[in-house]
């Protein structure tokens, strides 16, 4: 007995350490918008962090700092006193009418050491001390501020402006963040975002890299109520989406939650979606499938939303008009849509250009394809009368026993049976569809297809035929090598779920790349660093007029 308590003891030790959130998290405001997170432990076990700062992107992010001790310092954190196998986060506030807050949030190891590094290399280092906690500018463009547990770095940066959308946000201004500082020193691990229930829950998945978006805060400091007087400040109640990324070798995988509040998570959990009807995704005929999205909409869930938004009168009236309402609609229809595009091949009157007299600037072109859209049907003869509200409103044409849209492709079909209906680009796909004859499924992967059968939403499409199916003309041969890259890169991306799962709608998916021996972020990052190269040779290319010289 005594060796099976210890055995317990142990799990559960093992369990709470790894899923601890650590102290330093209390300094980040209960009222962040965003919060971000670094598992710097995990990213140092799949080896990300070393190959991360030996890479080009890294000396990129080293460029604004000056002191070539502190570039070192940022390779390991550690040897200046900060916690280096802990998690970094960083959080934002913002507000469409004020300065808003940016801030780095790094555990502190040993207060002491950080304070003699920046004395070392900052010789005019001008430290100022506050009510339990120091604070320093540090290069003129961070403002530091650290304590024995944590160490918070404010980024001096320019802020936004936009006349059109009525937005002008600044930044970390610079009196408003020392005025707070105190403030936020003080603030009980209660007032911290560590209380929200939803942070903590994903703090404890796990994750290599996490966010936190809280719907109610964005709401609260930027909604304008009377511009849309059917949104109350109630829907945002305690609402918000937590969002985990994974790294491993040659894919990301991530797990999105998306929290309502109270009322109208009820009203979800009451008409809660079904898992999509196979039959209408097998039905698709085609074996060439680019991309592929069904969803299961509860009619009913779609009018308890309208009631509860006060929005069910205004569009029963305008539904009545047309000889309908959302009752029939509702009877119409079982909520099970899918829309597939396929056979998707590029243009045949432009290709990829190789010789360097032929570049010009960057232009692409979609694809040539097919397009597949089917609704399942609850009730075929309710669906009849719409197709007949269709003609009188001349939305529809009705040729015999079949309909066409009015200003519809000439080649494209529309058609219907009990169980569906189905319109496709091509007349002779929907005849198709309907007898049965399709069977997406070997278009799809296995893994992919098991997804299918177990969620309210899936997703689904191929990269790499897309990327070989648009095309483009580069401006160089530098742009070429790039989206020659790109072309190769991906192989396909996939979301599925739709479900409720601890009092939220539950989504996960995963990106795909064709390298499968390299980690998924250091081949993305690098990908990112080759298209910010070429951005910067092209910025540099640009010639600089004098506006003096110009006549």
């Amino acid at each position: 007995m005594k060796l099976k308590s210890l055995y317990l003891l142990a799990f559960v030790v093992v369990m709470f350490s790894c899923n601890k959130i650590p102290d330093h998290a209390k300094y980040i405001p209960k009222n962040a918008q965003f919060v971000g997170t670094i598992d710097m432990g995990k990213l140092e076990k799949k080896l990300i962090w070393n190959a991360l700062t030996g890479s080009d992107l890294f000396k990129e992010m080293q460029k604004r700092v000056n002191n070539e001790d502190s570039k070192n310092a940022m390779k390991d954190i550690s040897n200046i006193g900060l916690k280096q196998h802990s998690s970094i986060y960083f959080y934002l506030n913002g507000h469409k009418s004020h300065a808003g807050s940016s801030c780095i949030v790094i555990g502190m190891d040993d207060a002491s050491k950080f304070e003699s590094f920046l004395k070392k290399n900052y010789p005019q280092l001008a430290m100022d001390k506050g009510t339990g906690y120091t604070s320093a500018m540090i290069e003129n463009n961070m403002l530091a501020a650290w304590n024995k547990e944590v160490a918070l770095f404010y980024p001096l940066m320019n802020g936004y402006a936009s006349d059109s959308l009525n937005i002008h946000i600044s930044m970390n201004d610079v009196d408003e963040i020392k005025t707070g500082l105190a403030a936020i020193f003080a603030q009980s691990t209660g007032n911290s975002i560590a209380s929200n229930t939803h942070f903590k829950s994903l703090q404890k998945e796990g994750h290599d890299i996490s966010v936190w978006m809280n719907y109610e805060e964005l709401y609260n400091k930027n909604a304008d109520a009377s511009s849309n007087p059917f949104i109350k400040e109630d829907y945002f109640k305690e609402s918000g989406v937590t969002a985990g990324i994974d790294f491993e070798k040659g894919k990301a995988s991530s797990e999105m939650n998306y929290y309502m509040s109270d009322d109208l998570a009820s009203i979800y959990k009451k008409n809660e979606p079904k898992n999509i009807d196979l039959d209408l995704v097998k039905r698709i005929p085609s074996k060439d499938i680019a991309m592929l999205i069904g969803y299961n909409m509860n009619p009913k869930l779609l009018q308890e939303y309208l009631k509860k938004f006060g929005l069910d009168g205004m569009l029963n009236m305008g539904l009545g008009m047309a000889g309908t309402s959302m009752d029939q609609i509702a009877n119409a229809f079982t909520g099970d849509l899918v829309l597939a595009l396929s056979d998707m091949k590029a243009k045949s009157d432009t290709t990829n250009s190789m010789n360097e007299s032929d570049y010009e600037p960057l232009e692409s072109k979609a694809p040539d394809m097919n397009m597949t859209f089917a609704m399942g049907l609850k009730d075929s003869k309710e669906f009849e009368k719409l197709l007949g509200i269709g003609v009188k409103n001349k939305v529809l044409q009705k040729n015999g026993t079949s309909y066409s849209l009015g200003a519809g492709s000439s080649n494209a079909g529309f058609a219907f049976d009990k169980n569906s209906m189905v319109y496709t680009s091509d007349a002779a796909m929907s005849a198709a569809y309907l007898s049965g004859s399709g069977n997406s499924k070997d278009a799809i992967p296995s893994a992919v297809w098991s997804h299918f059968s177990s969620n309210p939403m899936i997703m689904y499409a191929d990269i790499k035929k897309i990327m070989n199916s648009v095309s483009f003309k580069p401006s160089g041969p530098e742009e070429m090598e790039l989206m020659n890259d790109v072309k190769k890169f991906f192989t396909y991306i996939e979301l599925y779920g739709g479900s409720m799962k601890n009092n939220a709608v539950h989504v996960e998916g995963a990106i795909y790349l064709a390298n499968e021996n390299e980690n998924a972020l250091i081949q993305l990052l690098d990908l990112g660093m080759k298209a910010k190269k070429l951005s910067d040779s092209k910025k540099a290319e640009t010639p600089v007029v004098d506006s003096m010289d110009v006549q």
